[in-house]
């Protein structure tokens, strides 16, 4: 006789472990929280940047604040500026648009006129080691500030945020090269 174990013939066979019958609906398990965190984080660290990138994009760096607009200083100067023959139509119109109004601008404070710790006038560029090391800043890519009435300010080593009233015009020096393009009465400066 042979060692394999068969149920009589009219006995049911016992079903293997794990096995469920095709009647029998598999118990409903509740949302796992792992996973759930786990796609958060995910879409957190992935989602956050590319929000932040089409945000930027959209809004070409500008973002009202109520009393005042962010501007983006980066996104302020990205852009070409004709050396031979600049205009304000080289000027992209959302930047144009800015002349007279109240911004927020935050950057590096870089003076080539003045000395000590407190000064009238100064630039406000986007990164001073990028400014040393590929050369000077093209004149779009900073803004040319000073206080009203000459007011002295504290000259500020690390970031600050400037808000006034920022001025939109094509300027040229003697020799016909581009001078400015952005010049800001400021109001206030914050260190960040």
């Amino acid at each position: 006789m042979s060692d394999v174990n068969t149920a009589p013939p009219n006995t049911p066979a016992t079903p293997a472990i794990g096995y469920r019958s095709p009647s029998i609906a598999p118990p409903a398990r509740g949302i796992n929280v792992r996973i759930v965190l786990f796609i958060g984080i995910i879409l957190c660290v992935v989602g956050f940047p590319i929000y932040h990138l089409v945000r930027q994009n959209l809004s070409g760096g500008i973002t009202n604040h109520g009393d005042y607009l962010a501007v983006d200083l980066k996104a302020l100067g990205f852009f070409e500026l004709s050396q031979s023959n600049p205009s304000m139509d080289d000027i992209p119109s959302k930047y144009r648009a800015l002349d007279g109004k109240r911004v927020g601008l935050e950057g590096f404070m870089y003076s080539t006129t003045q000395a000590g710790d407190m000064i009238s006038e100064w630039q406000l560029v986007y990164n001073i080691q990028k400014c040393c090391f590929n050369g000077p800043p093209k004149a779009q890519e900073r803004v040319f500030a000073a206080t009203r009435k000459g007011k002295l300010v504290d000259y500020a080593n690390g970031m600050v945020r400037m808000i006034g009233t920022l001025h939109v015009d094509v300027k040229k020096d003697t020799s016909g090269a581009v001078s400015t393009v952005y010049t800001m009465d400021v109001e206030k400066i914050e260190s960040l």
